[in-house]
């Protein structure tokens, strides 16, 4: 919380508050899309549907020709499951669509610049993957160009990138309606509504100088084989020099109401985001000059256009938060704007303090509260109501929470489309059970325009394209938690950090994997209980059950406590060692700031009397960012510091395995050259996440071979068909290589896939196995595979010793098999595939 220190005082709010942002329990579960009418014709079934109806049921080829014969692709499980079919991505990813959500608020410049010294490194390994042995996956000597050969024995961990959009939106949506983060009213600053608009400034003091961007759409594009329009960058220091320098562009005069996640919900999500706050009438819900409320007015077409031209729908989509605060985004409703005004809060009622969850919690300005023990108090004094903390605990201190549910965005990255349920309460602006989330399909369908015979308009329930699989989204976040906590070894920040899926884990699960349960976890509890403590069950912060790790708990006043995974006992706020505890130094005194979860080393102090807007040590105190060796404090700032992200993480642990979490708290920030160096360790986390998706995705449990190597799954491959007047045509499988028909079973199986539904599927071929024999030895275990080896196979070398290890190098130690298809039996480009097995 970098902001200058601001008083309360002016006026106190005196009016009926209802709380926009409170919600009930998010469904789990997809709903599906109602098929469309109509016949057509295809090979062995029903047509599917009218063209104006989009969708509809039919059976036959895929219309594609198969690969050609030589390496196979390998795949794995992905998406969503019905009691009979998986959806599977059986293709490697060849587009990779990288969102960087930084924070700009003051403070973030020293975390701007440890990213940006990071990013060679990030881009040179998606560019460049490591050579690593065939069989243990070790690394070995690393090629100069990504076209050179591996070395004998071994193999590219995955493809290199040669497609790759970037782009970086910032933390600052404004000052939703209030006095505070308003262009003209903060010197003329415009980065502190940047409004998730795609930035790539070069000096963030000068808005005005602006990186050269693909094209002027504001992302940077890798286009190794240059097949752009116009073509890309495809010289890689001047492409790692720009991204460089536009990410401590974002700079640090943004506004101090950092709103990360609502940011790139934003860009990515929202099918209709504002254009701008305006005053409304409390009582109409309108729009008026002077109305005392607020709400959103008109739509935001940059923001769409710009979604438009980064986002592909066949891409790995990747977002990454840097931030070194907790989310405030606000929900832009009725007077949740005045909570960010220079006035007096009101307190909540007495129940708040003990139970923020119950009925009784609300608002003392919320009706006659005048017997309440906490109402009586009155107004809340200054300097326990700083517009510092007004997005900490509100519901415990305000008696409302004002900030938009978590649900929001775990929804925005695992749904494909919203219930009614998610609508009404956290997705607002769609159809329900309806509408697609443009996460997964970010060009709608076209048609006829109902008021406009000739002219056609966009179709939210269809998609232009196939959906983007759903294993194929990501959600990162470089944010305030102590790297001890999540790392695989607390002891040894360069170990890397752990998969998400071990944040999950209990401590029997981490023994049957072989593994030490790290610090805190226990038989009932996880390393999320260590760092975010209880969720409800939309997903939001349960403040009664605090996180196990006390650096992780936000407070004002000092903690105490032990953290769990170094054992380190936190230090007093008169500690006189800055480094008494080695992960947030020490606790501090403070009325209008918070604790730290973790500080870090500046490569060199820094004046605050010199630059005392971005600086912690303008004014006296007893931080351990402000105090030298000797223990004497001072304006030098020596340290940085990051304070728990705890609605950052509950959504990356509401996403599961699709989250990558590190912290932005480094270890080292001096040796340039070390393993541990900066965010090394991060872009390590963020590459292990990305090449399991890009390069093979792996099938979640075994499954037991005949004698003879095959297996009792069916594959189906399903495509759109083609639009032959107002039918959907389908061509015969039996004139496609390595197609058969597909079983009436297997057929009626495929038709209630919700997948098969949502991506107006109208055809489907069964892919044969490889034939048993020479051509499924050479499937199980050859690195490439002669001509005329056509099908799949199922590769598990646990329970085949001479199945090919290479094949499922990324995958994880519990997950190390796939499905691999090679020659004429490699799904086409325009395809789903599903699988059945018995």
């Amino acid at each position: 919380m970098g902001r200058s220190r601001w008083q309360a005082g002016v006026a106190v709010i005196a009016v009926a508050w209802a709380c926009a942002a409170c919600g009930g329990a998010a469904s789990g579960d997809d709903s599906s899309l109602n098929a469309g009418g109509g016949n057509g014709t295809g090979s062995t079934g029903q047509g599917g549907g009218n063209a104006g109806g989009y969708a509809g049921s039919g059976q036959g080829a895929s219309g594609f020709n198969g690969g050609a014969a030589g390496q196979g692709a390998s795949a794995g499980a992905g998406g969503f499951a019905s009691p009979d079919t998986i959806i599977y991505r059986a293709r490697k990813v060849d587009k990779l669509d990288l969102l960087f959500m930084i924070d700009n608020s003051p403070s973030m410049a020293d975390k701007q610049e440890v990213l940006a010294a990071a990013v060679p490194d990030l881009v040179s390994h998606l560019t460049n993957p490591r050579c690593v042995d065939e069989q243990n996956g070790g690394p070995i000597q690393q090629p100069a160009s990504p076209d050179d050969p591996c070395p004998s024995g071994s193999v590219r961990e995955f493809d290199p990138v040669r497609d790759m959009h970037l782009g970086i939106i910032t933390s600052s949506l404004g000052g939703h309606g209030s006095d505070t983060c308003v262009p003209a009213s903060s010197s003329g600053k415009s980065t502190v509504a940047d409004m998730s608009h795609l930035v790539a400034r070069l000096d963030a003091h000068a808005p005005e100088k602006q990186a050269p961007t693909w094209d002027g759409k504001g992302f940077l594009f890798w286009d190794a084989n240059k097949t752009g329009t116009p073509p890309g960058a495809s010289e890689l220091q001047p492409f790692i020099d720009t991204f460089s320098q536009i990410v401590v562009g974002a700079g640090e005069d943004g506004c101090g109401y950092e709103a990360p996640l609502e940011a790139w919900y934003r860009f990515l999500v929202d099918p209709a985001p504002y254009a701008k706050i305006v005053p409304y009438d409390c009582k109409s819900q309108q729009p008026s000059e002077g109305g005392a409320c607020r709400g959103p007015e008109g739509v935001d077409a940059t923001v769409l256009q710009q979604r438009a031209d980064m986002i592909r729908a066949d891409s790995l989509l990747a977002v990454v938060m840097l931030t070194d605060e907790n989310d405030c985004s606000l929900v832009d409703s009725g007077q949740n704007y005045a909570v960010l005004q220079l006035m007096h809060f009101p307190r909540g009622t007495s129940a708040c303090k003990t139970d923020p969850s119950s009925p009784a919690c609300m608002s003392c300005a919320d009706g006659d509260h005048a017997s309440d023990p906490e109402c009586a108090k009155g107004e809340l004094p200054a300097d326990e109501d700083s517009l510092n903390l007004r997005c900490y605990r509100q519901k415990q201190r305000f008696g409302m929470d004002l900030l938009h549910p978590l649900a929001r965005y775990v929804n925005g990255i695992v749904k494909t489309v919203f219930s009614q349920e998610d609508v009404d309460k956290y997705n607002q602006s769609f159809k329900p059970d309806k509408d697609i989330n443009p996460v997964y399909c970010p060009v709608y369908a076209q048609k006829q325009d109902p008021d406009h015979p000739g002219n056609t308009v966009a179709d939210p329930s269809h998609c232009a394209s196939l959906l983007r699989d759903p294993s194929l989204v990501m959600l990162g976040g470089i944010v305030g938690v102590p790297w001890q906590d999540i790392a695989l070894d607390p002891q040894q920040y360069g170990s890397g950090y752990r998969p998400a899926e071990q944040l999950a884990w209990t401590a029997p699960q981490f023994q049957s994997a072989g593994l030490p349960a790290p610090g805190g976890v226990d038989d009932s509890t996880t390393l999320w209980d260590v760092i975010v403590g209880g969720v409800d069950s939309q997903h939001n912060i349960d403040y009664a059950v605090e996180p196990r790790d006390p650096l992780m708990i936000e407070s004002v006043k000092p903690r105490s406590g032990v953290n769990p995974a170094t054992g380190s006992a936190l230090a007093p706020a008169d500690a006189a060692d800055p480094q008494a505890n080695a992960i947030n130094g020490h606790e501090w005194t403070t009325s209008w700031d918070l604790q730290y979860a973790c500080v870090f080393d500046l490569p060199a102090p820094r004046e605050c009397y010199l630059n005392q807007g971005a600086c912690d040590c303008s004014e006296p105190s007893d931080s351990p960012l402000c105090q030298d060796k000797s223990g004497a404090h001072g304006t030098l700032q020596y340290r940085a510091k990051a304070y728990p992200g705890r609605r950052q993480l509950a959504v990356l642990k509401g996403v599961g395995d699709r989250a990558i979490v590190a912290s932005i708290c480094p270890a080292n920030t001096t040796h340039g050259g070390s393993p541990d160096y900066g965010y090394r360790p991060a872009v390590g986390a963020i590459i292990d996440r990305l090449k399991e998706r890009m390069n093979l995705a792996c099938w979640d449990k075994p499954l037991s071979p005949a004698p003879d190597g095959t297996v009792a799954c069916t594959v189906l491959e399903a495509t759109r068909g083609e639009l032959s007047g107002d039918s959907w045509v389908c061509p015969p499988c039996s004139s496609l290589a390595a197609r058969k028909d597909a079983s009436t079973e297997a057929w009626s199986g495929l038709q209630k896939n919700p997948n098969y539904i949502q991506n107006d599927l109208h055809c489907a071929c069964e892919i044969p196995q490889a034939e048993a024999g020479q051509g499924l030895q050479q499937c199980v275990e050859a690195a490439e595979v002669t001509a005329g080896v056509d099908g799949w196979c199922y590769v598990d070398p646990s329970t085949n010793p001479k199945a090919n290890p290479g094949l499922v190098l990324s995958c994880s130690p519990l997950k190390k098999r796939v499905l691999r298809f090679v020659g004429a039996g490699n799904p086409s480009q325009q395809s789903m595939v599903f699988i059945q097995c018995g």
